[in-house]
């Protein structure tokens, strides 16, 4: 059904008197379902941590052979670039600040 079809409809079946009942009834059903603590709960979720933990994994394998290699301060130095690299490659999985979430799933 088109746009078209859809408005003319509602124009014979809603009166000057039920039309704006009808429409505030239809925006009541339609409830938002976001919720304040979307942020923790992705963070806190299962699949997220098991991507961030290979992800980890995936950086210190590539820095493996270095480190094996390496001396205390180099050792440091390694520890710290990886913690940039995650850190960074983090923040491009993670949603943005000003994201909301739903609990609802898409489908």
């Amino acid at each position: 059904m088109q746009e078209a079809e859809v408005s003319s409809l509602l124009d014979r079946e809603c009166t000057a008197a039920n039309c704006c009942t009808m429409r505030l009834r239809f925006l009541f059903t339609m409830k938002p379902h976001f919720v304040s603590d979307g942020k923790r709960r992705l963070r806190s979720s299962r699949e997220f941590e098991t991507h961030l933990r290979e992800l980890r994994e995936s950086i210190q394998a590539r820095y493996a052979d270095e480190f094996a290699r390496a001396g205390f301060l180099q050792r440091m130095i390694l520890r710290w670039r990886i913690a940039t690299e995650f850190r960074r490659e983090r923040r491009k999985i993670e949603p943005s600040p000003a994201s909301l979430y739903s609990s609802r799933i898409a489908t």
